[in-house]
């Protein structure tokens, strides 16, 4: 960590100053990658001309993203959240769990389920009680078909619409099924939300605009499906054949026709056009005193993203608070720094007089320590044990083998 300012909004007039001082303390960089930001663009303009100046690939498909169906994604989440299916669904799950507590042998027909080898295809039929319960659950935690990249990657509102269009036709063969338990498995506020045409419209639109976006999303091979890394994902290296990808996409008789009919597409086009040169960088040559040295500008700026995450889980570990706000706003500039803590000399101060640190932690009040243990241990789950693992699971009213209506693909 070499520098860093604290400033109320970002703006030029403040970075210019500080990018100026960088330069002087440590002279051009081979070369800057950094988000689509105006004042950062304008600055670095001013204090690094001509140098090789990049834009992050990840921040450049997430402002693509939210320029193409933001508005649309905001829309479902509102009407979702005028229905208060939600609530509805959530109050469905509880007595249907109730229910399935109370019955011995639907208990153990939960457990035998969860507990056996395969979730997807189940060894032995589950009563009626059990599927309406788990397909709820399922609905519910349509989040989990998230990636950890966030939106525009992550779409959980509009998968949670997905899960309920999909559930409802299986579900209302269900109650029919379920005899005195009927009452418990609540479909009209489905019914109601999925007959919302507003809704069903915003729906279809956004999912033909997703279906584009995750062209470029491939053709530029970053924030993947199947990546591991989540936020931490830097994409493949060969550029060559991303860029000639982007090409393609970019070319293609499709998103020409698109463009030219919708201005969503035409938005998108321009902003391909307009940071095309600032999207691929080519190997630099560097002169060093052992040889010279050939370097890959990053595709991201994950390393300093990656250490502000950082801070932000030491802070929530620190204080318990998911919110930062007070704390950004009144931290000191210089407390990024902490990560040089590596130092000897502040170890020494940290150590406080003690040998090593477990010394230091020893010096814990231990009776304070077991008693939140023991309060944590009392907290009731949510759910029971390997229900995450039925959350994941795509299309989960199939393999339970109920009724399906006509969907389209999904990515």
């Amino acid at each position: 960590m070499l520098s860093n300012i604290k400033i109320p909004t970002e703006n030029a007039c403040q970075l210019i100053p500080f990018l100026h001082r960088i330069r002087q303390d440590y002279g051009n960089p081979i070369a800057l990658v950094h988000d689509m930001g105006v004042a950062i663009l304008n600055a670095v303009k001013e204090v690094f001309p001509g140098l090789p100046d990049y834009i992050c690939h990840f921040h450049f498909l997430k402002d693509i993203g939210k320029d193409l169906f933001g508005h649309d994604y905001s829309t479902i989440r509102r009407h979702l959240k005028t229905h208060r299916i939600r609530s509805d669904l959530r109050k469905s799950a509880k007595g249907l769990k109730k229910a399935i507590d109370s019955n011995p042998d639907s208990l153990q027909c939960l457990h035998r389920y969860l507990e056996s080898k395969t979730l997807l295809e189940p060894q032995t039929p589950l009563t009626p009680l059990v599927k309406a319960y788990l397909v709820i659950c399922w609905i519910l935690e349509a989040k989990n078909e998230s990636h950890g990249f966030g939106f525009p990657f992550d779409r959980p509102h509009f998968d949670f619409y997905l899960r309920l269009q999909e559930a409802y036709p299986g579900l209302q063969g269900l109650k029919k099924e379920m005899a005195a338990d009927a009452s418990l498995l609540l479909l009209a506020p489905i019914s109601k939300t999925l007959a919302d045409k507003a809704l069903a419209s915003t729906v279809l639109r956004m999912h033909e605009k997703i279906r584009i976006f995750d062209q470029l999303r491939e053709a530029m091979r970053i924030a993947q499906p199947d990546s591991q890394a989540g936020l931490n994902d830097e994409g493949d290296a060969d550029i060559e054949t991303i860029r000639s990808h982007v090409i393609a996409f970019r070319l293609s008789n499709e998103i020409e026709e698109l463009s030219a009919s919708n201005i969503a597409y035409r938005k998108m086009v321009k902003q391909i056009d307009k940071y095309w040169d600032k999207l691929f960088a080519d190997p630099i040559q560097v002169a060093t005193k052992t040889g010279t040295v050939t370097l890959q500008p990053q595709r991201t700026n994950n390393i300093l993203e990656q250490f502000f995450r950082y801070l932000k889980r030491l802070d929530r570990k620190r204080s318990g608070n998911h919110s930062l706000t007070k704390t950004l706003t009144t931290l000191f500039a210089q407390t990024p720094l902490v990560k040089n803590l590596d130092n000897p000399q502040y170890m020494e101060i940290i150590l406080n007089g003690k040998a090593t640190l477990a010394e230091r932690f020893a010096e814990i009040d231990i009776v304070q320590v077991r008693k939140l243990f023991a309060e944590e241990q009392q907290v009731t789950k949510k759910f029971p044990k390997r229900m995450a693992e039925v959350f994941k699971i795509t299309h989960f009213p199939k393999r339970l083998g109920m009724i399906l209506p006509k969907m389209v693909s999904r990515s």
